[in-house]
């Protein structure tokens, strides 16, 4: 699995005849199974609750996928009970034991790679190439997780502590909830650690298969819990629960800054691994490819509508090439198909719920005031049978200046600011107010991308607004012979942090 990701673009794999007829199978399947409900899994087993949120596909409103267990702060507590119970006897088993749970659970994702990828599309919304790439990595991320154990030999040695902290959160986002649960529940279950795994609530159903396949591998009961749920729900239950050893998390800044302080106030500060979900941006100079980069850029701003964090929100163009450039932008983007996740030929799919179209909505009307012109897109779609699912036209827009109120770009759509440049030092300060300076492409000479990536670290250190939060090498910056940064690239960098501070290494 790993080398058939690495033969396919990281961010657009392009799938095979076999492989769309082997996804077409798997999404009959899993369309059979739609409309049945989930519970929780807390220690071992089914563990159903009072209320149930039913969820419908982002692309068809009437679609009904299943109904899902919504805990509640009670529940959130005997999730964390279970995994404080089991963590003992998980931490004293030894890490070849562990290893063998993962590598069982690996071979069973791949297996079931196309109904996960399935699953993807139907509730986020994913086009199947890159639900695909998200099957298929996270797969190979779990290969690279038990390698990289093997290789380091952590625990190896006598220490009756173990190599874990203890019961671990996992914090998992919409835009890739497969891989942001299974990724890091991996890492620490694997270092000794029981976890506790919130579902992001737009699209639990990928995390959910995650855990049933875990239990059906003989994972031990209480080692991995499962809750979702909505912050109406839960509150702050999970948050503030002070049993947990560490979090895992990946979404908005707010509730990244409140772990923060409150994992660092603790008697003994506890690991946060955080990434918070703010976008890209991209640099085309005047002695960029402007071909190549208007097509990797329409195809990273708008592939999953724009709703992940790698997909550029900005692109500053040199003044020389700005014409050119921007009128092969609006072709590339234009050419687009925007349509069924499911089906095959669909480059961009829909937005993950109704509040997002507002959002979108709210956010195209600011681009008709002074100082920005819509150059294509800035509409809701309703024809061509889309009118029942969340489908917004992919938008391209230029502003002319820094106090417009549509500048900032936070939205989680498919939505692209560009903006000339002349200056590289006004170019580098704008990036890096607009926090972009962890997550920067550069489509040029390969000098200018050493220059301005220097000049971006530089000055990334010394403005306040630089974002602390961000996984170091989660999202690299990347010249134009680089691929896309990518949210999932760097994962495997982090198992390390899952291991208690002391434990031995070969």
């Amino acid at each position: 699995m790993r080398q058939r990701l690495e033969e396919t673009d990281p961010l657009f794999p392009n799938l095979t005849d076999d492989d769309d007829r082997r996804f077409d199978a798997a999404l009959a399947t899993v369309r059979q199974q739609m409309g049945r409900s989930h519970a929780l899994w807390i220690d071992g087993r089914d563990h159903p609750t009072r209320h149930e949120r039913v969820q419908h596909a982002p692309f068809d409103r009437g679609l009904v996928l299943g109904g899902f267990a919504a805990a509640t702060p009670l529940e959130a507590g005997l999730a964390v009970e279970a995994a404080a119970r089991a963590f003992p006897a998980w931490n004293g088993t030894a890490p070849a034991d562990r290893r063998g749970v993962i590598r069982r659970v690996l071979q069973r994702m791949e297996d079931e790679a196309f109904a996960l990828g399935a699953i993807l599309a139907l509730e986020v919304g994913k086009p199947r190439r890159e639900a695909m790439r998200e099957a298929w990595g996270t797969a190979a991320l779990l290969v690279t997780y038990c390698d990289e154990w093997a290789s380091h030999g952590w625990g190896d040695g006598p220490d009756p502590r173990g190599t874990g902290y203890g019961p671990w959160a996992v914090f998992a986002p919409f835009h890739h909830p497969l891989a942001f649960s299974a990724g890091p529940a991996a890492a620490a279950l694997l270092a000794g650690n029981t976890v506790v795994i919130k579902a992001p609530e737009q699209a639990a159903w990928a995390t959910r298969r995650f855990v049933e396949l875990l239990h059906e591998v003989g994972l031990p009961p209480g080692v991995c819990n499962l809750v979702m749920g909505t912050p109406d729900d839960l509150g702050d239950a999970l948050l503030a629960d002070v049993r947990f050893a560490g979090a895992t998390y990946v979404g908005a800044p707010g509730p990244a800054r409140a772990l923060e302080m409150l994992y660092a106030r603790t008697r003994h500060p506890r690991p946060l691994l955080a990434q918070v979900t703010r976008k890209a941006a991209r640099i085309v100079t005047a002695r960029g490819d402007l071909p190549a980069a208007a097509a990797s850029v329409a195809r990273a701003a708008f592939g999953m509508a724009g709703q992940r964090p790698s997909a550029p929100s900005h692109v500053f163009v040199h003044h020389d090439v700005a014409d050119a450039f921007l009128a092969l932008l609006v072709a590339e983007t234009r050419a687009l198909h925007v349509g069924d996740p499911t089906m095959r030929g669909t480059d961009v799919g829909p937005l993950c719920s109704a509040a997002d179209v507002r959002a979108y909505r709210d956010e195209v009307l600011r681009l008709h005031t002074p100082g920005a012109q819509v150059l294509c897109g800035g509409e809701v779609m309703a024809g061509g049978g889309l009118g029942a699912g969340n489908f917004v036209a992919p938008t391209v827009a230029e502003v002319s200046r820094d106090d417009h109120p549509a500048w900032p770009g936070d939205l989680m759509a498919p939505v692209l600011l560009a903006r000339r440049y002349d200056d590289e030092g006004a170019l580098v300060r704008a990036v890096v107010r607009l926090r972009r300076g962890h997550a920067v492409r550069v489509h040029g000479a390969p000098e200018e991308g050493d220059r301005l990536a220097r000049a971006l670290v530089l000055s990334a250190r010394d403005d306040t607004g630089a974002d602390p939060m961000a996984w170091q090498g989660l999202m690299p910056f990347a010249h134009d012979f680089d691929p896309s940064p990518d949210p999932m690239q760097g994962l495997h960098q982090h198992l390390a942090h899952y291991v208690r501070p002391g434990v031995t290494s070969r």
